[in-house]
């Protein structure tokens, strides 16, 4: 009997023996893994690079099934859930564990990309080019520059409010320069979320940040707030899953159907944010377009996967997108809280 060909890259392939008999409870039989008690065959004293290679080919799946899956993922809205559904499993990356990944890729890129903005270190460069500027009009120019930069990440005057008319957050920030320098940018106007302990913890949170220069706080922030989003994202996984479970009751689909849509539609939402952040500048008409294809992809999915004529389609459609739009922003907000809260 000949032993099973491996798609694994030619330096992993040393590890498997599948023709040696089980070492742990010494079967014969050939194969890849043991038929009695399960375990794999593999050789165990190997280099660091082979046992890094089979990993990468065990969790990512680095053979036929990645550029399967991905192609499928990004050109075939529905299809994956479809063949997971039929049995067709093996031949595609799992659908958490494709959720996982593409989940993980884009938060941590999101993360390095929220770690670089630097408001302080860019107000001061653009500060030190006016000062040094040789004319007039280059100093107008690089302090009009420097107005627009602080513009562009927050407006002079802002006020947030957050829940009914009589309770919520409510801040208002003041950018003009001399507020930025006494340290006085950040007002808090009213804090009452119903619970006295939790005022004080939200207020006391906004009062550090507001000692704090606005490019620090906004770092900061912004820092916890990626930190935070990927427990809530995940979190509304089955939320997703159950309001498309109550719209096509009648289906009489498993939840857990419902539930591997939800994996796949949001793992190609990350993939395609993962490829907007690091589309650059260039290809603006191709970050439009996949822009464009976001809303479009789901709904295809759906039409695929649901087997439902455009009006029905349409009609679920346009409900899913409000009701995990509402959800989506409430997640959002007691993310920010937990950021006031945890730090």
């Amino acid at each position: 009997m000949s032993a099973p060909q491996s798609t694994l890259p030619p330096a992993a392939t040393t590890r498997r023996q599948p023709a040696a008999p089980c070492r742990n409870c010494g079967d014969p039989t050939v194969g890849n893994y043991c038929p009695v008690c399960g375990q794999r065959k593999l050789e165990v004293r190997v280099s660091l690079r082979q046992m890094l290679l089979e990993v990468l080919d065990d969790q990512l799946a680095l053979n036929s099934a990645l550029p399967r899956t991905l192609v499928a993922l990004l050109f075939r809205p529905g299809f994956l859930t479809r063949e997971y559904v039929n049995g067709r499993i093996v031949r595609y990356i799992p659908p958490l564990r494709l959720y996982l990944v593409t989940s993980v890729i884009f938060f941590l890129l999101l993360s390095f990309k929220s770690n670089g903005i630097d408001l302080k270190q860019d107000v001061a460069a653009a500060k030190e080019r006016a000062a040094a500027a040789d004319t007039t009009a280059a100093a107008a120019a690089d302090t009009a520059a420097l107005t627009a930069l602080a513009d562009s990440v927050m407006p002079k005057h802002v006020t947030l409010r957050t829940g009914k008319p009589w309770t919520g957050v409510q801040v208002t920030t003041n950018m003009d320069s001399a507020a930025v320098e006494s340290g006085g940018w950040l007002k808090i106007d009213k804090v009452d979320l119903g619970i006295p302990q939790l005022n004080q913890v939200v207020e006391a949170r906004l009062q550090a940040l507001g000692e704090l220069p606005p490019s620090e706080a906004l770092r900061r922030v912004g820092s916890s707030f990626v930190d935070h989003v990927p427990q809530a994202m995940f979190v509304l996984l089955p939320l997703f899953a159950g309001m498309l479970k109550l719209l096509y009751m009648r289906r009489k689909r498993f939840y857990v159907e419902h539930f591997v849509f939800a994996l796949h539609a949001h793992a190609f939402t990350f993939l395609i944010f993962t490829l907007l952040l690091l589309m650059p500048a260039a290809l603006s008409p191709l970050s439009t377009a996949l822009s464009l294809w976001l809303p479009l992809y789901y709904f295809l999915a759906m039409k695929r996967f649901y087997a439902q004529g455009v009006v029905k389609t349409s009609m679920k459609y346009m409900a899913l997108g409000v009701g995990y739009t509402s959800a989506l922003a409430l997640g959002m907000i007691t993310t920010v809280l937990a950021v006031l809260l945890l730090g």
